[in-house]
């Protein structure tokens, strides 16, 4: 028996828009379900981008709202979902199409996945990178493994916004 994955659809308000409604939609609740699609919480009660609410097809504040309000729904924790939510942003937020479109929760949690299984290879501050080592500076910090605050900290030590 497959376990059905939940499907978040963005609804521009206008056509061709870049911001609007998500709706969180769950198939094993049925076509006819009361609660087969809600609305997603916005999680202002962590971080406040965008008192305006939700967008996406560019790198701004309802982007980043929509981020984290994402990750903070599929990872079912507040602190990933804070420490990912940018660079969630910048990979996948930012890459939608102006108007319509959907993400299912299996795409979200493979990408949280891959993001906490890749390997940190920025150990050195960017700014101090070894020509023969393979390391590449990056405006960006990704985490070694599920210890978010502790590369968050380095990260945030030099400089690094997450």
């Amino acid at each position: 028996m497959k376990i059905s994955q939940r499907i978040f659809g963005a609804i521009p308000d206008q056509p061709k828009d870049n911001g609007g409604i998500v709706l969180v939609i769950d198939p094993s609740q049925g076509a006819h379900a009361e609660h087969a699609a809600t609305e997603l919480d916005p999680r202002v009660d962590l971080i406040n981008h965008s008192p305006d609410g939700f967008g996406w097809g560019y790198s701004g504040s309802g982007p980043a709202q929509l981020a984290l309000a994402l990750l903070a729904e599929v990872a079912q924790d507040d602190d990933i979902a804070i420490d990912l939510h940018q660079p969630f942003k910048h990979d996948v937020i930012a890459r939608q199409p102006l108007g319509a479109w959907s993400i299912s929760e299996e795409y979200i949690r493979g990408w949280i996945e891959a993001i906490l299984a890749r390997p940190l290879y920025r150990d050195t501050p960017p700014n101090i990178v070894d020509q023969d080592e393979d390391i590449k500076p990056s405006p960006t910090c990704w985490p070694r493994s599920s210890s978010i605050r502790s590369w968050s900290s380095s990260c945030r030590k030099w400089g690094i916004q997450i």
